[in-house]
């Protein structure tokens, strides 16, 4: 979540949420309608920065 903020900003993270949630899209759908991303391409992303932060601690 912290990534998905960081990199896209808090009001598109509450969208995301918003559409997963509460509107019961697909995971995938909302990735595509918030981020105008694939979510495979966001979650390898989001788990390559989770990856470089450990490594610098």
């Amino acid at each position: 979540m912290r990534y998905l903020a960081r990199h896209y900003g808090e009001p598109k993270l509450i969208a995301f949420f918003d559409q997963v949630v509460r509107r019961q899209s697909t995971v995938e759908a909302a990735a595509r309608a918030v981020f105008g991303a694939d979510w495979p391409t966001i979650a390898a992303a989001a788990a390559q920065a989770i990856r470089s932060e450990a490594a610098q601690q």
